[in-house]
């Protein structure tokens, strides 16, 4: 979330935090808030059309003042506008609304366009359209440049099912379809096509984290005496259970099992989710379905031997030299090439790389939006026992926590791969009610360059990660390596701590510290790596701050002691899923992590 400026920094117009414990604050006579659906702020409309905008409004009533208004005109004193422009072109309009409390604005940009053909979106699963015979599917496309005007009509094959924007699909029939949506306006036409395969029943809608972006999500591996918690992430679950099996014989009805293998070898475990939708559920946000799911995966744990620590030796160093994965959220730092140094980066090693490069200079990684992530390893294995073994460097202020949940991990099958099992150090908020573990996030990739990223929470929550056109103006925030149109991140999230200042004269974000345990982090475990004789000149903002931490609070995942003697592998996953107004979401950054028992 961290918005630079060179180095003319504005503190007051960043994301900053106060401590409040109750984690809320009420306030009276709060300016107003703008928001646009979406977050956009980029439209079209043809020229001599009608162009309409509604925004959201917060802390308005009868005697707010409103005023839209374009290069000095003023173009409408409602809380909507409602204008026509003649002339194609880019038009910058501002819309700005008052009341007791203060005055705030919001710059849109309009395209004003000789012609605007409809344009189609429709988000698919990346992993193609199931649908279950005899249920019902609602497909609700987006169709941008559409007007009382436009003509729709949906096909399945060259047969015509339907003439209206919205379609409700169900069929009786198993088998492949071929589906088809046109939307045509006075300008041109636009279609998109797909297809759909109605089958008998559905695969369990549940997902499982991966160790990191290369490894098997079905495939663990752990030690003898030690447990490996088999966890599925459940999506929509209207009434479901659950069935654990071993040679056929059921071990348990939880959602989760837990193994403890006593000796090396492998063993197949199978796990059956059932649920009956009693209510609709939602595959995309243009698509919904009722009916029956059931599915059946298959684990295989590995029991290895006793791991094998890596000693240290003169050519060790004492920072992480290898960067295995970088998987960030969508955020405002993600893609730009201009203040995050991306250089289009497409696939997962060439996005490693940067990473790699960027921690080397000490320079700061961007973690994006809540549960985007970084695995990093060390030459050596970092040992255990003197206590605050690890250091992790990031840009926190006083004002301004982005807290970054720390994971770590031993390499048990000694393949020199993070494919193993993750351990959570715990923090000052683990254990809270309001700390969620096992927590899931689902990000769709936005069908149209700049705009808004939306999310889905396991729990049922939405939102956007917004798009910031006045800071960045790279096209998408989603990251561009991550081929699948929707990406699920998983993790620890933390109750926020954001909040409005409203005693300042403008729009002023604050977002407090957590007690200790996290990066990028102003805890009382950190220690500011300067001094003012060092370097006189430092701005608060450029000055490293680095939080230190101790392999003996790693956990399991009931949260009891995991008893690491020593450790290979680092994740580090933001912790906080939430945003500040103009200036975006809140994002864990990081410059460097290091083996402290060295320096």
């Amino acid at each position: 979330m961290k918005t630079f400026f060179g180095t003319s920094i504005l503190l007051a117009a960043f994301c900053l935090a106060a401590c409040n414990s109750s984690n809320t604050l009420i306030v009276e006579d709060r300016k107003p808030v703008i928001r646009f659906e979406g977050g956009t702020v980029a439209y079209s409309v043809k020229a001599g059309r009608e162009f309409r905008l509604a925004p959201e409004y917060e802390n308005v009533d009868a005697s707010t003042v409103y005023l839209w208004s374009c290069n000095g005109e003023i173009l409408s004193r409602s809380a909507t506008l409602s204008c026509v422009f003649d002339r194609s072109g880019f038009y910058d309009i501002r819309i700005s609304a008052a009341n007791d409390a203060g005055t705030s604005s919001a710059d849109i940009t309009l395209s004003v366009l000789d012609a605007a053909p409809p344009v189609i979106s429709l988000d698919l699963p990346s992993e193609g359209l199931l649908l279950l015979a005899g249920s019902e599917y609602t497909f609700s496309p987006d169709v941008a440049n559409a007007d009382d005007d436009t003509a729709y009509e949906w096909f399945i094959g060259t047969e015509t099912v339907a003439r209206s924007r919205e379609y409700l699909f169900m069929q009786s029939g198993t088998g492949r379809y071929d589906m088809a949506f046109e939307a045509e306006n006075e300008d041109g036409s636009d279609r998109i096509e797909f297809t759909v395969e109605v089958v008998d029943g559905i695969a369990a809608d549940a997902t499982f984290e991966a160790s990191y972006y290369q490894a098997d999500p079905l495939r663990r591996y752990v030690a003898a005496g030690r447990s490996v918690e088999l966890h599925p992430y459940i999506w929509n679950g209207i009434a479901p259970t659950f069935e654990w099996s071993i040679d056929g014989q059921t071990v348990s009805t939880d959602p989760s099992f837990v193994f403890t293998p006593q000796a090396a070898g492998q063993t197949e475990i199978s796990f059956t989710l059932s649920d009956i939708a009693q209510s609709a559920d939602r595959i995309t946000r243009h698509i919904e379905r009722r009916g029956a799911r059931r599915g059946t995966v298959r684990f295989t744990v590995v029991c290895c031997d006793e791991p094998a620590m890596r000693p240290t030796d003169p050519s060790s160093s004492p920072h992480a030299d290898k960067v295995f994965d970088y998987t960030p959220a969508p955020g405002q730092f993600i893609n730009d090439i201009e203040k995050g140094g991306f250089a289009g980066q497409a696939t997962y090693e060439q996005a490693a790389a940067y990473a790699q490069a960027r921690l080397s200079a000490g320079k700061f990684v961007s973690l994006g939006s809540w549960g985007g992530y970084i695995v990093v390893g060390f030459d050596h294995s970092v040992a255990a026992g003197t206590g605050n073994e690890l250091a992790v460097t990031g840009n926190q202020i006083d004002t301004s926590s982005e807290p970054g949940i720390i994971w770590v991990m031993q390499d048990t099958n000694g393949n020199g791969l993070p494919d193993d099992e993750w351990f959570e150090l715990k923090g000052s908020e683990s254990g809270k009610p309001e700390t969620r573990q096992r927590h899931a996030v689902r990000y769709t990739r936005p069908t149209a360059p700049h705009s808004a990223t939306h999310w889905e929470s396991i729990d049922g929550e939405r939102g956007t990660v917004d798009y910031l056109a006045s800071f960045h103006n790279q096209e998408y925030y989603y990251p561009l390596w991550v081929e699948p149109s929707a990406m699920t991140l998983y993790g620890t999230r933390l109750a926020s701590r954001v909040l409005l200042d409203t005693d300042k004269p403008m729009e002023y974000w604050v977002a407090s510290p957590y007690g200790w345990g996290y990066a990028d982090n102003y805890g009382c475990d950190r220690v500011e790596e300067w001094t003012p004789s060092d370097d006189p000149t430092l701005t608060p903002l450029s000055r490293s701050r680095t939080t230190y931490h101790s392999l003996s609070n790693a956990v399991t995942a009931d949260g009891s002691p995991a008893d690491l003697q020593w450790i290979d592998f680092v994740k580090i996953q933001t912790a906080v899923l939430d945003k500040c107004g103009h200036l975006g979401e809140i994002s864990t950054e990081i410059e460097r992590v290091t083996d402290n028992t060295m320096k």
